[in-house]
Parts: C-alpha cells; sequence; structure tokens
C-alpha cells in the first residue's frame, strides 16, 4: 500500500470519533423527517369530489385557469417545530379526468379540510356546476391485472 493511502487510512480510523457522531446525526435527521412526514401524509383524511359541467356552458380556457390558480391558495410554509416535530408537509390536491363505460367524468382529490376552498372556486367560475362526493373509481380496478378480463401493459419512459 502506498505511504499516502496508508496515511490516509490511518488518520481515517484515529479519528473516527470525530466525524462518525457527525454522520450518524445527518443520517438520523434525514431518515426522521422521511419518517415523521410519512406519518403525517398517512393521516391525511381525503374526498374525492366529482365535478359535472353542463354542456351548454361556454367558457373560455381563462376560466379554468383561474380555478387552477385559486387552488393555490393551499400554498403553505412550515416553521422548524412544525416541520421537524410535526412533520407539516405541503398538501396536495389531484385533478383527475376519467373515461369510464364511454363517458368522461373529471374528479378533484383533496384533503377534507380543502373541499369547500375546491368548491367555492369551482361554483366561482362555473355556477351551474354540479359537486357531489364520489366513491374512488380506483377499487372498481382488480388488484390482479393482467387478467382475463384486463389485458394491460404499461411502461415508464424516462
Amino acid at each position: 500500500m502506498p505511504y499516502f493511502l496508508a496515511k490516509t487510512v490511518d488518520i481515517f480510523l484515529s479519528y473516527w470519533w470525530i466525524y462518525s457522531p457527525i454522520v450518524l446525526f445527518l443520517l438520523f435527521r434525514a431518515l426522521w423527517l422521511v419518517y415523521i412526514q410519512t406519518l403525517t401524509a398517512k393521516a391525511i383524511n381525503w374526498v374525492l369530489l366529482e365535478v359535472k359541467i353542463p354542456k351548454e356552458i361556454l367558457k373560455t380556457p381563462k376560466a379554468m385557469e383561474q380555478f387552477f390558480a385559486g387552488l393555490s391558495g393551499v400554498k403553505s410554509g412550515a416553521n422548524f417545530v412544525e416541520k421537524w416535530w410535526e412533520g407539516k408537509i405541503q398538501q396536495w390536491m389531484s385533478c383527475e379526468i376519467v373515461g369510464k363505460n364511454g363517458d368522461i367524468y373529471f374528479f378533484i382529490r383533496t384533503p377534507v379540510g380543502f373541499r369547500n376552498l375546491v368548491e367555492a372556486n369551482i361554483y366561482s367560475q362555473y355556477p351551474d356546476a354540479e359537486i357531489k362526493e364520489a366513491p374512488d373509481y380506483v377499487f372498481d380496478v382488480p388488484e390482479d391485472v393482467p387478467n382475463k378480463d384486463y389485458n394491460l401493459w404499461g411502461t415508464e419512459f424516462v
């Protein structure tokens, strides 16, 4: 072993007690944040809203843009205690377009606490819209796919 490499290993082994607590602390901190934020995410109560907008409503894309701009009001930050002790995360919503039995449905999956915000934003742009809570359509698909009824295949393009 070359002299330089031997000295480097010697220094590394001699001073393990200095750098190992730092490395362990950084590892613990990262794992703690993942753990506490996962608990917080699992505790979110979700609601699935089905939105039906009458076909005779003629609106420009600006109306939907204003709807999405209104949803940006859910963005909030977290202080040190909220982030590292309570596991506060940025909550999210999902706008989903689903084709089922030849029909097209528009769903919004949101935390229960944001339901009023979502409904207010929809009604502000589409006053004649019909909003109702819907059962989760994901449970209509069997767990063992592909099977005799569903011959599905998928891939990811990166």
